[in-house]
């Protein structure tokens, strides 16, 4: 008996039909992305009303049940999206661990974006040269946080081909016989001297010089430019006090002296 080769048309049509299945199931498997925003929800949807303990910075306890966080969450989620940002974009975050934390944290990755973590207790110059080299765009940062958040935004965003060190102001004196004299002001000094008003709460203020209106304060502070709600004493009664950019103690620009 003469052995016959095999038929393999079967075992091709076979094979090409479990590809199709093999295909179908492929297109057909994970209908959705998969993101760790999954794992808040399977928590939401089953356990609803277990809680998420949390302490603040202060010490409180808060409690929260999972449905109710992912509420937050998803809230947070929108308005990222609101903001412009997009699946791929980066988000920096700036918090303790707190529930707050946790859910901006779903948040951002929930709708494809990366979230970067910064540690509050780095320096402010390695925080901003993170979200730097991340190209992070947003930065959330978490209560009582706020000075640190906004001087890492500062120096985040500053431009290196602009140092705060460089000239922005040439100057000449009006007063001298014979030949000017020329000074020059730099970005960081007239940025912190751009208010001259008085700077005090104290009775009889309008006499006071600047020397003595900022004696004792934080030198950070005292450079502060004030809002339009603040006022002063002034005798018996208040006054308010906003802040008048053409008000000059040195005669040059609307400057005030600078103490660094």
């Amino acid at each position: 008996m003469t052995a016959q080769p095999p038929d393999l048309s079967a075992s091709k049509t076979a094979s090409t039909g479990c590809s199709s299945v093999v295909a179908a199931m492929q297109d057909g498997m994970q209908a959705y992305a998969l993101t760790v925003d999954k794992f808040l929800t399977h928590a939401a949807r089953w356990f609803p009303d277990v809680e998420v303990v949390s302490c603040d910075i202060e010490g409180q306890t808060s409690r929260m049940g999972y449905a109710k966080v992912e509420a937050r969450s998803r809230r947070l989620s929108g308005a990222l999206l609101d903001l412009g940002l997009r699946p791929g974009d980066i988000v920096a975050t700036l918090a303790w661990n707190t529930r707050p934390h946790l859910e901006i944290w779903y948040a951002v990755m929930g709708v494809g974006m990366a979230c970067h973590t910064l540690n509050p207790r780095l320096p402010v110059t390695q925080l901003a040269s993170m979200v730097q080299q991340s190209g992070a765009t947003v930065l959330a940062f978490g209560a009582g946080l706020s000075p640190v958040a906004e001087e890492i935004m500062l120096a985040a965003v500053a431009d290196p081909a602009l140092s705060i060190l460089h000239a922005a102001n040439w100057y000449y004196t009006s007063a001298t016989t014979g030949v000017r004299f020329s000074f020059i002001r730099s970005f960081i000094n007239t940025y912190l001297n751009i208010d001259g008003t008085p700077f005090t709460n104290n009775p009889g203020y309008a006499t006071l010089q600047f020397k003595d209106e900022v004696k004792g304060r934080d030198r950070r502070l005292e450079q502060t430019i004030r809002m339009g709600s603040y006022k002063r004493i002034n005798g018996t009664s208040q006054v308010a006090a906003p802040p008048v950019f053409t008000y000059s103690y040195t005669g040059y620009m609307p400057i005030k002296w600078s103490l660094d």
